[in-house]
């Protein structure tokens, strides 16, 4: 019944920072597919020129995503949980470098640029499929993992909501906004960290 499969989990730290990792990675993803484009422009780059550049953020996504699957895989089954766990904050370091410089280096220059939407797509895509994925069916176990895999999806659009509404006022600040992303990507990594020793 719900009520033996929700009981454990309103019990679990895990569970609850799972939502939490969720909710702060798909504010990220979120702050990307909306702003990507008018933060190019803003460097000088033709309409045409900032969407090709953003496509590498969804693009690298996909190394990231496939990447995370097999390294989780190498790390161990089910029963190394903690182990398989550490990729969470290793996925929210590789973005990390990405999200810094374009909050603190807004250049125009081609390769510094795509560095940086290579490095966040790969992380935070990578993280999200992860989160969303393979950790909430671990978690939720063989009766609750879709369970699990709903509720963690909902706190990521939750999350997108959330950055959505407090973005409003800097939709055209993209330094402080892609500042913000840097800051949540810190959270990410912090609550991972926890996540990694609090798991059994």
């Amino acid at each position: 019944t719900m009520r033996t499969i929700l009981g454990p989990l309103c019990l679990s730290s895990s569970f609850w920072m799972l939502c939490i990792l969720s909710f702060l990675v798909a504010s990220i993803r979120e702050s990307f597919n909306v702003y990507s484009v008018p933060y190019l422009e803003s460097l000088g780059k033709e309409p045409d020129q900032a969407a090709s550049m953003s496509s590498l953020f969804p693009g690298f996504g996909v190394v990231g995503v496939v990447v995370i699957g097999v390294t989780v895989d190498w790390l161990g089954g089910r029963e190394l949980w903690r182990l398989r766990s550490c990729a969470i904050p290793m996925w929210g370091a590789f973005a990390l470098p990405g999200l810094a410089a374009l909050a603190v280096w807004p250049t125009p220059a081609f390769w510094p640029l795509s560095a940086a939407f290579m490095s966040a797509g790969f992380g935070v895509c990578g993280l999200f499929s992860l989160l969303a994925g393979v950790l909430s069916l671990d978690l939720g176990g063989q009766y609750g993992s879709a369970t699990v895999c709903g509720i963690t999806d909902a706190a990521g659009y939750l999350g997108a909501m959330a950055i959505m509404a407090a973005s409003g006022t800097l939709s055209s600040d993209f330094q402080t906004l892609f500042g913000v992303a840097t800051v949540l990507c810190c959270g990410c990594i912090v609550v991972g960290f926890a996540f990694v020793c609090t798991s059994g």
